[in-house]
């Protein structure tokens, strides 16, 4: 799917949630979620991932696999699943009759955190030279090193608690049939777009 560094992949995944300080803790620096996520400050934000395609993932095509567009590539999957995700529970949480609030925040958020635990996860990112460059270039804004080795130690231990054997999680906002038609909708967005980037760049190289 045009990926030359999984690792790179993985670790891009992470990168909208490191600098809003909510996944890691101690930072370097924070930043904004509407600005790492290239959203709106509003109720349940939407990221616009074809805006951050546009902006920061097209430029890089030209050139070929690399571990910096892997990252960057990983990063736009991030703002695929945020903004399907979000899109998807907001427009539950309108149609149960929800404002928008904390209150209902507090129930999508304990909904996504059982459902999290439901999965098989034991992927882990690797602290590697090439991370670390690939980091401190990302195209948006440079990631440091001290910041990259506080998140993989967080995706660890999230790694090693997580329990999928856990009975099926009593969602209080959401349900099942919610995360499995929205999950389906991210990885269909995502797979199609990898893998016209793996032909385009086949067909660019032949």
């Amino acid at each position: 799917m045009g990926i030359s560094d999984a690792n790179c992949f993985l670790f891009g995944n992470l990168v909208p949630d490191i600098y809003v300080g909510y996944m890691v803790q101690p930072l370097t620096k924070t930043r904004t979620y509407c600005d790492t996520h290239v959203a709106a400050d509003e109720f349940m934000p939407t990221p616009r991932y074809d805006e951050f395609w546009d902006l920061y993932v097209a430029p890089l095509l030209s050139h070929g696999p690399s571990p910096e567009r892997d990252l960057a590539l990983g990063a736009w999957a991030h703002l695929v699943c945020d903004h399907t995700y979000n899109l998807a529970a907001r427009k539950v949480a309108y149609s149960a009759g929800y404002k928008p609030g904390d209150g209902v925040r507090i129930l999508k958020q304990s909904d996504f955190d059982a459902y999290g635990k439901s999965l098989s996860i034991s992927m882990v990112v690797q602290d590697t030279p090439t991370l670390i460059h690939a980091a401190r270039n990302f195209v948006q804004y440079p990631i440091e090193k001290p910041d990259v080795e506080a998140s993989i130690a967080v995706v660890q231990c999230i790694v090693d608690a997580n329990a999928p054997n856990l009975p099926r999680p009593a969602y209080q906002l959401l349900s099942t049939e919610f995360f499995e038609a929205t999950a389906t909708a991210a990885h269909n967005i995502i797979i199609s777009t990898l893998l016209d980037v793996a032909t385009q760049y086949t067909m660019s190289s032949s």
